[in-house]
């Protein structure tokens, strides 16, 4: 029986702690899918898994492992061009190689080299943003045969788990940059609102006074976003 079936109401957690972590977590998004990855170990029962992503030019990069020799797989797609999670990033789909030993003509480098680290098997899932597909999912298994449905599905829900993190980090992102630029131009015009009233139409409140707003927190003036952990 499998560790999943067995525990459902922790496993069914585990999952919704993950989707609520992508949706609010302020964390660095390579820190939260590091460990997204040990969690998609657990989770999909695997030997070791490993995450790639876009970065802002549209190139992939290595961006968290599970164990170290997922990572130096993971990297030798990136180097060789060639691979199962190169595959489905290209075609936007899930790719599956239930034995590898059968499959070095489609991957000469990647799958020797995954033989000699333990792995019988791989599969992958792509993590997709809008349409479009900003990385991959690759988990790895040392004995051979093909994912169940079930782990099929997981995967794909960790990898757009994983995407729903990625676009929250670059909301922040943005957000944080567009902070930066506004108390410049806010304060400018607050600093401009007493002259252009001072004709004719009392202040509100004098600085100091009882009931006055600070300048720097009065209803208003942007907050300065923090810096992203």
């Amino acid at each position: 029986m499998k560790s999943s079936d067995a525990h459902p109401c922790r496993f069914q957690r585990r999952f919704a702690d993950l989707a609520g972590g992508a949706r609010h977590t302020r964390a660095d998004a390579a820190d939260f899918l590091d460990t997204l990855s040990c969690v998609c170990q657990e989770l999909l029962e695997a030997a070791g898994c490993g995450m790639l992503l876009t970065d802002d030019t549209g190139s992939l990069n290595l961006v968290s492992a599970s164990t170290e020799p997922a990572r130096l797989l993971q990297r030798l797609q990136l180097s060789r061009s060639e691979g199962p999670c190169l595959d489905a990033f290209h075609t936007g789909r899930s790719t599956q190689c239930p034995d590898l030993a059968h499959a070095h003509t489609w991957w000469p480098s990647f799958a020797p080299a995954a033989r000699d680290a333990g792995f019988a098997a791989v599969h992958t899932a792509a993590m997709r943003l809008r349409g479009e597909t900003i990385g991959t999912l690759g988990v790895y298994r040392t004995e051979p045969g093909a994912p169940e449905p079930a782990i099929t599905v997981l995967a794909q829900a960790l990898a757009d788990v994983a995407a729903a993190a990625v676009r929250h980090q670059r909301l922040l992102s943005r957000g944080a940059a567009a902070g930066r630029a506004r108390p410049r131009s806010a304060g400018t015009e607050a600093d401009a609102a007493p002259a252009g009233r001072g004709t004719g139409e009392p202040s509100e409140a004098t600085p100091g006074a009882p009931g006055a707003q600070n300048p720097t927190t009065g209803p208003g003036r942007p907050m300065k976003e923090g810096r992203d952990a």
